[in-house]
């Protein structure tokens, strides 16, 4: 599926109902005086992340993964306390900390490893980190019950 960006003018745009608004600049104090802006005059309207440094992004406040997970489990059954995840971005922080076991891939910025310091560090993505971690940790102790 492909995404065409569109052009907005904000001081025009009346329907806030789209999914989201994201933001891109090389500099990260830029997105943080533009962050400052947007929620100054909405307060409560929107949740924001950092996926990256340089990239910020303005949602609905009922779009978050970890909603999306909660509903997933329940549909299947299950509660966060049954569930891990996988994240390297700013967006990424309220699935990790949901879950039973948040892991934070190799290549998260080093300011969202701080900040979720009591999280496991797994390999990069292109190292296949999460792959691994599933083949050493689940599919492992999986395939050990079975014999």
């Amino acid at each position: 599926m492909s995404y065409v960006p569109e052009l907005v003018n904000y001081k025009e745009m009346t329907d806030f109902n789209a999914i989201k608004i994201f933001f891109k600049h090389d500099s990260h104090g830029k997105l943080l005086e533009l962050r400052e802006r947007i929620l100054e005059k909405h307060p409560d309207t929107f949740s924001h992340a950092f996926s990256l440094p340089h990239c910020l992004e303005f949602m609905n406040k009922s779009v978050d993964k970890s909603v999306a997970i909660g509903h997933i489990l329940e549909k299947e059954g299950f509660e966060f306390h049954q569930a891990i995840s996988f994240g390297d971005g700013y967006n990424d922080e309220g699935m990790l900390n949901a879950t039973a076991k948040g892991l934070l891939m190799g290549n998260a910025p080093d300011s969202l490893k701080d900040k979720l310091a009591h999280l496991e560090i797994i390999s990069k993505n292109h190292e296949d980190g999460v792959a691994n971690y599933l083949a050493e940790n689940i599919l492992k102790n999986v395939s050990l019950e079975s014999e």
